[in-house]
Parts: structure tokens; C-alpha cells; sequence
């Protein structure tokens, strides 16, 4: 799909969005304010149409979530989308994977999944005093949601870093790929949009384990 025509698509689910939520719940407001007099009641109606437009928002989320947030390569029995391509897999390129068989993931997929909450600490110097709870699907569960039928797999991060996992290794513990910290969905420049780890069942983890827990996961290859 060219840049042309996704930014189409975008900005035609921007137009669905306030031409079948917003502008109506708006109208609404503008109608009732225009009613009241009271300046009280106004304010009160103000703050009810903000909140009618918040959770209307909140409907139509998944509308603004729809871009990959991971691509599962190689040794996969289920595709959705075409070979690598140099040219639109341009940060694929820049890292020199390629493939021809892939299975994509974006938030509603992932979220789809059966999710997880796992509680996570670690004994290393600049983590936080508490323990921060996470939530996520399964990383087997994800690999098979795309029909993964190799042997072990390599998790790779935005900076290139990559971790093998073994089939012992894979075994070793419930990987989680986490989607969200504490409640709050990982992001770019923190350590989303994936982060690989597992329940450390109310310990801090060592460094040597912590240092397995790669974030910023975004491709994974299968072998």
C-alpha cells in the first residue's frame, strides 16, 4: 500500500469518527448550552459533553491503532501480508531482514489474545523500588497465532539488539510479551511496543536474568 493511499485511509477514519460520534455528541452539547441559562447548569452540561466526547474517543481507539507492532518471520504456517519488500519494509531494510512468508500483528490482535498480568522486579540498579505489574499475551501464544513451526526463535529489538531463544530457554519460563506497565500502554522511546519477560513471583530477578528481558521488541524471526 503507498504512503498516498494509507494516509487516505487514515484521514477517512478520522472523518468517520467525528462525522458518526463527534460532531453529533457536539451538536447535542451545543444545543443544550444554547437552552440553559444558568451559568451554573452551563458549566455542568459543559463538563457532561466533555465526557459524552472523552468515552466517545475512547470508543473509536481502535481505529487509531491499527499499524504493525510486530511481524513474526520466517518458519510460519499462517501469512497475512505479502513477501518483504525492500522499499515499504524500509526498517526491516535498514536492519537487513528479509523474508517471504510473515504474520503481522497490531494492538487489536495482540489485545485479542489472552492476556496475562504478571508481576515483575529486578535487582539492578536503576529500576524502581516497586514492583511493576505488566500485562500482555503470551509469547507462545503469540508465536502460535502465527502457526510457528520451527525450533527456537530470535526476539529483536528497535536498536537492532537481538535475543535467541532456545527450545530450552523457550521452556524455561511463561515469556510474556508485555503490552502495557502498570496500566499504561508501552510506547516508543520507553520500552514499547513489546516487552519480553516473565513473573519473577514477587522476587527481584538478578541482572544476569533481567538482562533476557528485551524491550522495544518488534520483529521476530523463526527458525
Amino acid at each position: 500500500m503507498s504512503a498516498g493511499i494509507a494516509g487516505v485511509e487514515r484521514d477517512w477514519e478520522y472523518l468517520r469518527f467525528f462525522s458518526y460520534i463527534a460532531l453529533p455528541v457536539a451538536f447535542a452539547g451545543a444545543s443544550v448550552s444554547h437552552s440553559i441559562s444558568s451559568e451554573a447548569t452551563m458549566r455542568r452540561h459543559f463538563i457532561l459533553v466533555s465526557a459524552l466526547i472523552l468515552w466517545a474517543i475512547t470508543l473509536c481507539m481502535p481505529v487509531f491503532a491499527q499499524g504493525t507492532m510486530l511481524t513474526v518471520s520466517g518458519a510460519v504456517e499462517k501469512t497475512n501480508r505479502g513477501a518483504f519488500d525492500p522499499f515499504y519494509d524500509g526498517f526491516l531494510n535498514f536492519h537487513d531482514k528479509s523474508f517471504d512468508k510473515a504474520f503481522e500483528f497490531d494492538w487489536a490482535t495482540l489485545a485479542g489474545l489472552p492476556q496475562q498480568s504478571i508481576s515483575v522486579a529486578a535487582d539492578v540498579g536503576d529500576w524502581p523500588a516497586e514492583t511493576l505489574e505488566m500485562k500482555g499475551p503470551l509469547l507462545k501464544d503469540v508465536l502460535a497465532a502465527a502457526g510457528a513451526s520451527g525450533k527456537q526463535v530470535t526476539l529483536y529489538a528497535l536498536d537492532g539488539f537481538g535475543l535467541t531463544l532456545d527450545p530450552e530457554k523457550l521452556g524455561a519460563h511463561d515469556w510474556v510479551l508485555a503490552m502495557s506497565v502498570n496500566g499504561k500502554p508501552l510506547g516508543i522511546g520507553g520500552f514499547g511496543p513489546l516487552w519480553l519477560t516473565y513473573d519473577t513471583g514477587g522476587k527481584k530477578a538478578p541482572e544476569s536474568e533481567e538482562k533476557s528481558w528485551v524491550w522495544s521488541v518488534f520483529h521476530i524471526e523463526v527458525e
